[in-house]
């Protein structure tokens, strides 16, 4: 049976998942470089970020830059013997006539009429590219060579905190010396510890975009379940979506989390990952929502990724 692109993410992620070592570690520490084509010039986001990162971790690269084949031919350089592509992907869209089923381009959809655009549905498939790592080629200029950080200059956290209370006026946040980090779906309100627990500044936004991640879900917002049966494949998937926002969020700002530490909070949901080839990429949507609505206010509307 032909692996489809849903069950060999999966397993890579399992396979990353599965290792004896991965143990989570609370606060995060900033570390890892976000995924970087230098031919582009922009950085890899949504799973495509994720996927990279874990093949950047697994493989032990001393940068996180990738390239696909034809970029590589284009800078006249070459692969090394042996080296391995990793697969990212897109969404591309089809539109199927309801009756038919025959399935045409956009651009043919677009110069139907009005009337003949209402027979056909919109049709999402996912595009498969592979991209190899600088580190595997040969010939590259030395500048595709140089890490490429997300950086960041870090906000004091109560202006931090701001940026997003002024886009979300229905956003509210209270700080209080405790153990513990939630979002109250019955109060609609975000719970934090106080800022001066937080190990560094930095390890702060990881955990506040994973809460605020929670808080997008509320019915009045984007009506996701959220239950509080820890040991539920409902609690477990909202969980995932939440940290996956996170990391997609601090990516956005560019804060930079360690995938290790992510991968191990989720560690739990191994066996509905195993179960499900397409759980990760119904989170991922999921989380995309969730970040885009983070980002987005009444009067200003953020264009969604296109990972």
């Amino acid at each position: 049976m032909k692996t489809t692109i849903y069950q060999s993410i999966t397993e890579r992620i399992i396979s990353f998942l599965t290792q004896e070592n991965l143990d989570f570690k609370k606060p995060w520490m900033n570390s890892e470089e976000v995924p970087y084509n230098p031919v582009t010039r922009n950085f890899y986001s949504g799973l495509n970020m994720l996927m990279l990162s874990l093949e950047y971790e697994q493989r032990h690269y001393k940068v996180n830059n990738w390239l696909t084949f034809k970029q590589i031919n284009a800078q006249n350089a070459t692969l090394k013997k042996g080296a391995k592509g990793c697969d990212i992907f897109f969404t591309s869209f089809l539109y199927v006539h309801k009756e038919t089923k025959n399935k045409i381009q956009e651009a043919a959809y677009k110069v139907l009429t009005e009337n003949e655009q209402k027979n056909y549905f919109k049709e999402s498939f996912l595009k498969r590219y592979f991209v190899f790592n600088v580190c595997d080629c040969e010939g590259l200029q030395e500048s595709f060579l140089l890490p490429k950080k997300c950086t960041f200059t870090p906000f004091e956290v109560g202006q931090f905190v701001k940026l997003f209370t002024n886009l979300h006026p229905d956003l509210k946040i209270i700080f209080q010396d405790q153990d513990r980090a939630y979002f109250n779906p019955t109060l609609d309100l975000i719970k934090l510890p106080e800022t001066y627990q937080f190990e560094k500044e930095l390890s702060f936004y990881p955990v506040f975009f994973h809460e605020l991640a929670h808080w997008t879900g509320h019915s009045s917002r984007l009506n996701r379940t959220q239950i509080n049966d820890k040991k539920s494949a409902q609690y477990a998937f909202e969980e995932l979506i939440a940290e996956l926002s996170a990391v997609f969020s601090c990516a956005r700002m560019g804060i930079n989390v360690p995938l290790e530490n992510s991968a191990a909070y989720i560690k739990t949901w191994l066996t509905a990952l195993k179960e499900d080839n397409q759980f990760i990429f119904k989170a991922y949507r999921k989380a995309t929502q969730a970040t885009n609505f983070i980002f987005t206010s009444q009067k200003t509307k953020v264009p969604a990724h296109a990972d």
